[in-house]
Formats: structure tokens, C-alpha cells, sequence
């Protein structure tokens, strides 16, 4: 999640990720991301990468203010917005 609800990102896999660094994304549009972006992002998968259910992180300035695990991810991201 960028600066507004209209920016998006998202990670997602088949099983927990097992490397303990940040998958190389790929941006498909928009303005460049800044550092504290790519700084958001890293944190945010900090926060979920060991989860055993699917969860959701919301991040401020690489600062994690909301986590949750539900039976999926939208549910899960709906309880921390």
C-alpha cells in the first residue's frame, strides 16, 4: 500500500517465502518508488514472512501499525484497515 488507498502492492506465494530477503519486484506502473517505499515493502514482508496463515501488514514509514492473520488475505487485510 502506497501513500493513498489507490497505490497497491502485493506479494504473494504458493507457500511461505523461505529466503529471508525481499523478492525482486516488479513495478508495472506509476511514478518511481521512493526509498521509504521500498523501505515499507521489506518491512511489510518482514512482518508476514514467518506467519503460518495468511495475513496482512499495514506499514507507515517502515514502522509495521497494523498485522493480522485470517482464513485469507482480504480478510485479513480488511481486519487491519
Amino acid at each position: 500500500m502506497g501513500k493513498t488507498l489507490t497505490k497497491r502492492l502485493r506479494f504473494t506465494w504458493p507457500d511461505p517465502p523461505t529466503r529471508p530477503a525481499s523478492p525482486t519486484p516488479k513495478q508495472l506502473h506509476g511514478k518511481e518508488l521512493s526509498y521509504i517505499n521500498l523501505l515499507d515493502a521489506d518491512a511489510a514482508l518482514s512482518a508476514v514472512k514467518d506467519l503460518k496463515h495468511p495475513g496482512a501488514c499495514i506499514v507507515k514509514h517502515a514502522t509495521p501499525c497494523g498485522l493480522a492473520m485470517a482464513d485469507d488475505i482480504a480478510k485479513a487485510f480488511i481486519t487491519r484497515l
